[in-house]
């Protein structure tokens, strides 16, 4: 099954609780729905499940009747998305982040054909994470063997925190062009006012 696993969590230092931020403001619809309404419409996606270590935001998933999985021990992205992928049987497995409400399901299905079609451990686009081509929408697809390789061998805080970089090491990888259009990840108040500056102008032209 190809499962999306959507990591999620209300402690950013930058901007505390974004996830349940509103956008735009007053609309009713949180980051983390926008999120997961992304992951829905994707064509190429079987299943999703929101891994989070925080009670609270459980809480908020099943009020919003959205999946969810907790991670009750130290924390550790990596065995997170290990523990989750093996409870949900998801092969191969699209890691989404809670920061992209941009995130289109056209690009997440543009990775995960690259992925089928490239038959190698590794999918990703190569997005800009300091604002330019592609901040936002990054999406990355990878096998349970992959993952299963580096939950038993990286042992350095840095790969445990990221997920994928002991897979994009020791691991063929196929690359994708970032998305064109309007992209922006949720990181600081200002991106906050950009994102919903941008929702709403879309929902006008609408």
């Amino acid at each position: 099954m190809i499962g999306a696993i959507i990591q999620a969590r209300l402690g950013s230092t930058r901007l505390p609780r974004k996830v349940l931020m509103e956008i735009p403001p007053d609309s009713g619809v949180t980051v983390l729905e926008r999120v997961v309404s992304a992951v829905l419409r994707a064509k190429l996606v079987d299943g999703y499940v929101v891994t989070t270590p925080d009670r609270e935001l459980a809480s908020e998933c099943d009020r919003r009747d959205i999946r969810w999985i907790r991670w009750n021990g130290p924390r550790d992205l990596l065995a997170e998305f290990y523990a989750a992928a093996t409870t949900f049987g998801f092969d191969p497995i699209v890691r989404i982040t809670c920061d992209c409400p941009l995130l289109e399901p056209e690009t997440i299905d543009t990775v995960v054909e690259a992925y089928i079609s490239g038959m190698l451990p590794l999918a990703y686009n190569r997005c800009d994470e300091t604002g330019g081509p592609g901040d936002g929408q990054d999406v990355e697809v990878f096998s349970f063997k992959a993952l299963n390789e580096a939950y038993e061998l990286a042992i350095n805080d840095y790969d445990k925190e990221h997920v994928t970089p002991y897979i994009r090491r020791n691991n063929p990888s196929i690359v994708v062009d970032p998305p064109d259009g309007e992209c922006c990840s949720l990181d600081t108040e200002e991106d906050y006012k950009k994102i919903c500056s941008i929702f709403r102008r879309r929902e006008n032209v609408r």
